[in-house]
């Protein structure tokens, strides 16, 4: 009998750990690759896919109401040569226009000051310029002057009419009673 004798190749352990490793590394980058490619595809979830069970609904609508309030404000303007004099006399108007409102059946919660000033009146004036009579331009222009004429009180007050049936009438009546800026 013949037997036939085979020899046997043995790879070195060290070829086997270098295979290893490269078929490990090529795995990894595999799935980095695809885990990469999953990432950037989670932003495109749920877009470009059609709504389904969904109901849209459009419309249009108009509302129509009769005001049940009206609101105004009427101002009080005064000058006089100093402060006191010109806020008595603002007051004075101001107090005999909310009178008026009050005798018209308007609550005081409904009258509010709103805003109120005190300003300065000037009146300015230029010194003529003397030039000489050879060369026509000025030699010395003296400064403007500036003196004060008065002061200027200013109150402003909102109103507000519950009944706007007598708002016309109210308004007229406030003008009459030497309301300005209404």
């Amino acid at each position: 009998m013949d037997i036939e004798r085979k020899e046997l190749h043995i790879v070195p352990p060290k070829r086997i750990e270098q295979f290893g490793v490269f078929a490990l590394t090529m795995l990894g980058v595999f799935l980095l690759v695809a885990a990469i490619a999953q990432l950037e595809g989670l932003r495109y979830i749920g877009t470009g896919v059609a709504a389904t069970n969904t109901l849209a609904v459009s419309g249009e609508g108009d509302i129509f109401a009769v005001p049940d309030t009206a609101t105004f404000t009427f101002g009080v303007d005064e000058t006089a040569a100093d402060v006191a004099t010109a806020q008595s006399k603002a007051t004075t108007e101001a107090n005999a226009v909310i009178d008026y409102l009050k005798a018209q059946g308007i609550a005081d919660t409904d009258i509010q000051t709103t805003d109120y000033n005190i300003n300065p009146q000037y009146s300015y004036s230029q010194s003529v310029c003397p030039t000489p009579a050879s060369s026509g331009v000025p030699i010395y222009c003296p400064p403007g002057r500036q003196t004060l004429t008065g002061y200027e009180v200013t109150q402003t007050v909102s109103v507000e009419v519950r009944d706007t049936s007598k708002a016309g009438t109210i308004l007229a009546g406030v003008g009459s009673k030497g309301a300005t800026n209404v």
